[in-house]
């Protein structure tokens, strides 16, 4: 019989499907009797918590990171588990797993009611944390697992209540293609192959997939350098009114090439001698 691994993301900007997508690859690499399926776990209440959460990242960051700090709490916990039972529960019972691994919270400490209220097999959660910085939300009674981005990530977690004895420090899951491309080679130490070759330095501004963080401001602060060897790519994801308005301010400008969503982000990254992005764990990972 196959081990059947069912991963589940939420959408709630795209790093958390990217390190779901990447277990399950590496995981179909590893065994050919493993079936690992992703699911991005959707509700409408939940699109209207994910709009929610965008709006007060943008308009009101110190309350986001108040809500940051928060412990974990049942209000919350009860919240999540009827928001996502339905869409949850479906899972389960279409692919009827033998491990659950969340790349989210939500969806993930969903399942693990789920699991132990009744459910007719033993099913272990494991939480696959996409945050360097992980927050009370993560924590969940029961949960098998936490792999975390590093050991300090770890006792954060620890700190915050996570039972230590289920705490490892992995690392952040990343596409295997930067394993394939010889990440970690030492990309201090000069140029890269691209910049040498032409004679210009290149930066890459990413606001991750949903075009996060002033994107707008760093773009005008490259454009502003007097360097005619400088080549500006920035990447807005899906957020189209980003782009309209880096093209009006900066079109004009040959050094500058302005994206809207792309799946050559790897590509960029190969030919950039430097990174401008927000404090995302999967872009951050993969740089």
């Amino acid at each position: 019989m196959p081990t059947r691994i069912l991963l589940l993301s939420a959408d709630f900007g795209s790093g958390h499907l990217a390190a779901a997508t990447a277990i399950a690859a590496a995981c179909r690499s590893l065994s050919a009797d493993c079936e690992a399926v992703v699911v991005q776990c959707r509700s409408p209440l939940l699109g209207l918590v994910g709009r929610a959460y965008l709006w007060q990242i943008r308009h009101t960051p110190a309350l986001y990171r108040q809500l940051y700090r928060l412990p974990p709490g049942r209000p919350l916990r009860r919240l999540v588990i009827r928001v996502l039972s339905g869409p949850v529960r479906r899972a389960l019972q279409q692919y009827n797993p033998d491990v659950v691994v969340g790349t989210h919270p939500f969806p993930a400490g969903a399942a693990l009611h789920l699991l132990n209220r009744s459910w007719p097999k033993r099913v272990p959660v494991v939480m696959a944390l996409t945050d360097f910085a992980p927050h009370g939300f993560w924590i969940w009674p029961g949960v098998a697992r936490y792999f975390t981005a590093s050991e300090q990530a770890a006792r954060e977690l620890v700190r915050r209540g996570a039972d230590a004895a289920a705490v490892r420090a992995t690392g952040i899951p990343v596409r295997m293609a930067l394993a394939a491309d010889g990440t970690g080679a030492d990309r201090t130490a000069g140029p890269t192959a691209g910049s040498s070759s032409s004679g210009v330095r290149r930066v890459l501004v990413i606001g991750g997939g949903l075009g996060l963080g002033p994107i707008a401001a760093a773009v005008d602060a490259l454009l502003s350098l007097p360097r005619p060897d400088l080549r500006v790519t920035v990447i807005c994801g899906r957020n189209e009114a980003l782009l309209d308005q880096i093209r009006r301010r900066h079109g004009s400008d040959a050094r500058l090439t302005a994206l809207g969503f792309t799946d050559q982000v790897l590509d960029h990254m190969r030919e950039a001698d430097l990174l401008v992005t927000k404090p995302g764990g999967i872009t951050c990972a993969e740089a």
